[in-house]
């Protein structure tokens, strides 16, 4: 499924992936960028009302899109352009995961084409 590439994942950062699922669903904008801090993505200096409303936009949400009908190619883009513009520190297991859930959720379309990881997520 990943062609065998492995990595470890920090205690703290699969704490924070889990918060970030949490506050994704709560629509938690500015804690959600907290947990973007905790993953050592997010620089200290950065402003977190500003990377919160450009989440929520990226992410359509302000449009009516239900948080459950978010797909991986959505938020794994904006999350990519949020790291250019406001120049996120990406760790080196990043791509590797994104790359396995984007495995996972093309099997799973496979078998249900409405298939939404992040709403299973939730």
């Amino acid at each position: 499924l990943d062609f065998g590439l492995l990595c470890s994942v920090q205690k703290t950062h699969s704490q924070a992936m889990m918060a970030m699922v949490v506050h994704l669903a709560g629509q938690q904008w500015v804690d959600m960028v907290q947990d973007l801090r905790d993953l050592d993505l997010v620089k200290a200096d950065t402003s977190s009302g500003e990377v919160a409303k450009e989440l929520e936009r990226g992410l359509g949400l302000k449009r009516g899109v239900r948080t459950q009908d978010l797909t991986l190619k959505n938020l794994a883009g904006t999350l990519s352009r949020l790291a250019i513009k406001f120049r996120f520190t990406l760790p080196e297991y990043y791509t590797l995961i994104i790359r396995a859930l984007a495995s996972l959720e093309g099997i799973a379309l496979q078998t249900d084409p409405d298939f939404k990881l992040v709403g299973a997520a939730l």
